[in-house]
């Protein structure tokens, strides 16, 4: 489940530089990561929040914490509920929730506290100071010496311990976002997802042009587009057309043809429908090769590439196009649909 933040605060810092497998233990559970590989180092706020997380157990035993990732602005955790829980979930992110809360208050109201310190201690080294200065008034009272505030309270600010510098607000969002696992495999993908966290925000930070949507005019038609737009101004493309009713024995090679082609630098655009087609795509990414690819669907507003997808997005191999808005419902790729998207493959080159 995931846990976003709105309290303008920072949980963590992105790190690329590479941290000792002793401190990754302590960001980081499940899978270990590669040494050099980016990773999240938790601020004062991001570690406390880590122990509430760390905590759960100890107040629901059901539970048991399968991996989790802090990021700057979030949280992922695994639960494991290895038996019937005695509350809802919602009630158990609650309790999290309010214990972050409680700590963050806490450490606004001690930085309240030493803000004030700090500023007492000045003032009286500003008296200090005044007081021995030789063109000082001898009879100058001491609630009137330069920099003085009376009644000894912060400037602006508030007398420490008193109700008004108890800090009020929410750390979390409203909700949360949870997902049950049941499929095969499901459990490793999504270990491996909350791994590679750090990882994918940094390549989307380094290329954030290539991690979002925008709309383009292109072959004279308005599209939403996703990635690399510079691979629409490749100096070869070729559309990726290959018949489900051809013989095996042309199917192989025109798709030998196109991976050819591909490899020497053409560009390859299609909705890549058909087995020939899938097996083109396929290939052109285990093999780093760049493709263009038509989807009968618009993107979501957090949309954001999957595997091989996703690493083709952050080495600009990747550029995805849709004529169509966004749909929450299914999507069924009829006759009509497979033809468009293969008519605007050619005129895109």
């Amino acid at each position: 489940m995931g846990f976003a933040d709105s309290g303008g605060c920072t949980c963590g810092t992105l790190e690329s530089a590479r941290v000792d497998s002793g401190s990754l233990q302590m960001h980081a559970r499940g899978p270990t990561v590669a040494p050099n590989g980016p990773r999240i180092l938790p601020s004062d706020l991001g570690a406390a929040v880590l122990q509430e997380v760390d905590g759960i157990p100890h107040y629901y035993p059901q539970i048991t914490i399968i991996a989790r990732q802090l990021m700057p602005d979030h949280l992922h955790i695994l639960l494991y509920v290895t038996r019937p829980l005695p509350v809802h979930l919602g009630q158990v992110v609650a309790g999290f929730k309010a214990g972050c809360n409680k700590k963050w208050r806490l450490m606004q109201e001690e930085a309240q506290r030493q803000e004030a310190q700090r500023g007492e201690a000045q003032r009286g080294e500003t008296q200090r100071q005044n007081r021995w200065a030789p063109d000082q008034a001898p009879d100058q009272a001491p609630d009137q010496t330069p920099g003085h505030v009376p009644g000894g309270s912060a400037a602006g600010g508030s007398v420490p311990g008193s109700s008004a510098a108890r800090v009020r607000g929410l750390l979390w969002e409203q909700g949360y976002h949870d997902r049950i696992l049941s499929g095969e495999g499901q459990l490793q993908r999504l270990v491996d997802y909350i791994r590679e966290n750090p990882r994918r925000s940094l390549m989307r930070r380094q290329h954030a042009d290539w991690f979002r949507p925008f709309s383009i005019t292109a072959a004279g038609t308005n599209l939403q587009a996703y990635g690399n737009l510079e691979l629409l101004h490749a100096p070869h493309r070729q559309s990726v057309r290959i018949s489900s009713r051809i013989t095996e024995e042309e199917r192989n090679r025109q798709q030998q043809e196109l991976l050819s082609a591909a490899r020497q630098g053409t560009v390859l655009i299609s909705p890549f429908i058909s087995t020939g087609e899938r097996f083109v795509e396929e290939t052109a990414l285990q093999e780093y090769l760049p493709i263009v690819k038509l989807l009968p669907n618009g993107f979501s507003p957090y949309y954001k590439p999957q595997g091989h997808y996703f690493e083709a997005c952050s080495e600009g191999r990747l550029l995805l196009l849709t004529p169509y808005p966004y749909s929450t419902q299914k999507v069924v790729l009829t006759r009509a649909v497979c033809n468009y998207l293969n008519v605007l493959a050619a005129r895109l080159c």
